[in-house]
């Protein structure tokens, strides 16, 4: 196990991942995520020498043995939540079509196979 820092060009942050590296069934090299841990300069705000304690943590951790923490108390809205851009792009469409309006107006009955909508 070791720990891994990547960075995207969009992103201002480091992010920091516990990461566990193993073969397929081929015998490929693969990585897999085990944890994420946050962003690399919220962690060192906290404590400045984190980055070598994860690593130390990462390097003494027998392999299938991963402990998995939780902080409760943080608020979701301050945690880092993944974002579904896609339901926003259907969403504006939704919106500006005015599809909930236009089915509230008209009432649809549906008669085997065949749709009929009433004024």
């Amino acid at each position: 196990m070791f720990i891994k820092l990547t960075t995207s060009k969009k992103s201002k942050f480091t992010k920091v991942y516990l990461v566990e590296g193993y073969r397929d069934k081929t015998g490929k090299s693969k990585q897999r995520t085990i944890k994420k841990y946050g962003n690399l300069e919220e962690l060192e705000a906290e404590d400045p020498n984190i980055l070598e304690k994860l690593k130390a943590e990462a390097k003494n951790m027998k392999k299938n043995e991963v402990v998995i923490t939780h902080n409760l108390l943080k608020l979701n809205s301050e945690q880092e939540t993944d974002k579904n851009y896609g339901y926003f792009f259907l969403d504006n469409i939704y919106k500006s079509l005015e599809i909930a309006e236009f089915v509230k107006k008209y009432k649809f009955e549906k008669i085997s196979n065949i749709t009929l909508m009433k004024y």
